[in-house]
């Protein structure tokens, strides 16, 4: 199961593509709140998550860290994040971030220290370990990093190819004609 984790303020592109795509890709993936089950974006979009990060009892393989303001820094403040992080890297699960997330969410964990990642332009200087790598996707192991809304999408195909391959990213990438660089 992939667990997209929802924090007030995140950046609604970048939670809600994942999301979209996984579930055309027949991914199971459920939307997480970290404290509760509505959880306004940025732009003020409310979304309703399938439940909340207390009712999460199973260990997802892969989770989703959108970025948005304040919703990455919201994610970084919680401390049950970060142990379901902890978790996920411990079991070689696959680590998946986007725009502020990286920085703010992973580097304060030590998961960049030994990866190439990218990240949104304004955050770089916070990380003080690992390459960064200014693409618009970077796959690393199990760690798969996008550097802000504008590439959500190739974010979420590089994450279905990760799951379900490149034939099946492919196939959801032009079933929404989806014209830009593919992973």
């Amino acid at each position: 199961m992939v667990a997209l984790l929802l924090a007030e303020g995140f950046e609604e592109i970048e939670a809600l593509t994942p999301l979209d795509l996984l579930r055309r890709a027949e991914i199971e993936i459920e939307s997480i709140g970290v404290n509760n089950q509505t959880v306004i974006g940025a732009h003020g979009i409310p979304v309703q998550c399938d439940r909340t990060l207390s009712e999460l009892s199973e260990s997802p393989t892969m989770v989703i860290l959108p970025g948005g303001m304040p919703g990455a820094r919201n994610l970084a403040q919680s401390s049950a994040v970060a142990r379901l992080i902890k978790q996920i890297a411990a079991q070689d699960g696959i680590i998946a971030a986007i725009c502020a997330a990286p920085a703010l969410v992973l580097a304060p964990l030590g998961l960049l220290e030994h990866s190439r990642y990218t990240c949104f332009p304004a955050y770089r200087q916070q990380i003080q370990s690992g390459t960064l790598v200014d693409k618009p996707v970077v796959v690393d192991n199990n760690l798969i990093t996008a550097p802000a809304a504008g590439c959500a999408v190739q974010f979420a195909l590089a994450l279905i190819e990760r799951i379900r391959g490149a034939e099946t990213a492919h196939h959801i990438s032009r079933s929404i004609l989806h014209y830009g660089t593919q992973t």
